[in-house]
């Protein structure tokens, strides 16, 4: 990803969010905003829910907004458990194949991802 510092920085934000993927990409850019005293977060690659939810509690915490933060992922883990409960009465010949495609470059979900928790969550083969 290429980062227009400049731009950025013109828009004078509170906070940044960065995704661990792209900051060896956009190191500079990320030094620029930093150097111009712009709070830059670091947003890990989540590789499971747990990670999701540690992700939206972090962001929650720099934005201050840690109790819609702490609603959501309530609420995330409350339609999960849900999810989980109705894909039970999945029988293994009933389970469908699902290609999900992350990104228009051919990438697809591996098998450490939230992404693939979930389709395991729900009786999905990935």
């Amino acid at each position: 990803m290429n980062v227009n510092a400049e731009k950025v920085i013109a828009l004078k934000p509170d906070l940044v969010l960065a995704h661990a993927s792209s900051m060896s990409a956009s190191a500079d850019a990320m030094k620029q905003l930093k150097d111009a005293g712009i709070t830059v977060l670091t947003v890990n690659d989540a590789q499971s829910f747990q990670d999701v939810y540690k992700s939206i509690s972090m962001i929650g915490k720099a934005a201050g907004k840690e109790k819609q933060a702490d609603q959501l992922i309530q609420s995330m883990k409350s339609d999960l458990s849900g999810i989980e409960k109705k894909a039970a009465a999945i029988s293994e010949k009933d389970e469908k194949k699902v290609f999900v495609e992350v990104s228009p470059d051919g990438y697809t979900t591996g098998k450490d991802t939230f992404m693939n928790e979930m389709l395991e969550d729900i009786h999905a083969k990935n």
